[in-house]
């Protein structure tokens, strides 16, 4: 086609075969823009720190009966915004020591007792108020589109996972496939999911808790 035909054929405006070009033309476009729009976008904000915390700044409540997670870790927070129309379930949510790959405790609702995982849970600060948080219910859940959720995550090592840990690692993956950004201490099929991570120094955290509750929680 010359050019000269190329501009008269779509300076023909009765031409079918324009008609038909033009049609196909808006139709690709309005699709892509529907593709854009449904597109899964969530954002992640972590907390740039992870708080050291003694187990007695915990506070478990349910009813008149109150108890404590029973070991000394950190608390960070995570802000996720889903902005896309579509829900999307998050999945492998965990708290590891990278040296080894290895899980260690990570709070959610269904990690506690009966019925303290219907209670509230509190932490104390240097002032000796108390602040509630918002752990996840499980590991794994939904976050509802064009949404905002706020994880609080208390995290600790039980006594025989304690010894020699200078850093934690916090992932979360999203039912959405990527190439790229995927988790490089994930040993599953899952690993092909887009993931989510922080990794949090904590090589003076046993220093910390020697320290009195008053300088400790000021922290």
């Amino acid at each position: 086609m010359t050019l000269s035909s190329f501009f008269e054929f779509f300076s023909d405006f009765s031409n079918p075969q324009l008609a038909t070009f033009i049609i196909s033309l808006i139709a690709l476009i309005l699709s892509i823009i529907n593709t854009y729009n449904n597109r899964k976008n969530v954002i992640m904000t972590w907390s740039n720190d992870a708080e050291v915390v003694k187990a007695s700044d915990i506070s478990i409540v349910y009813k008149d009966m109150v108890t404590t997670p029973g070991i000394n870790g950190f608390i960070i927070t995570i802000d996720i915004i889903n902005s896309s129309p579509n829900d999307i379930a998050y999945f492998d949510l965990r708290a590891f020591n990278p040296d080894n790959n290895i899980n260690i405790y990570l709070m959610t609702r269904k990690s506690l007792e009966v019925p303290f995982n219907d209670g509230a849970i509190y932490k104390k600060n240097y002032l000796n108020e108390k602040h509630l948080l918002e752990p996840p219910e499980k590991n794994y859940g939904l976050l509802k589109a064009n949404s905002f959720n706020k994880f609080d995550l208390f995290f600790g090592p039980r006594d025989n996972d304690a010894h020699d840990l200078k850093r934690v690692n916090i992932s979360i993956k999203i039912a959405k496939k990527t190439f790229f950004n995927k988790d490089p201490f994930s040993t599953t099929n899952r690993k092909k999911f887009k993931f989510f991570g922080y990794s949090y120094d904590v090589s003076n955290w046993k220093e910390l808790l020697e320290e009195p509750d008053n300088e400790l929680l000021q922290k």
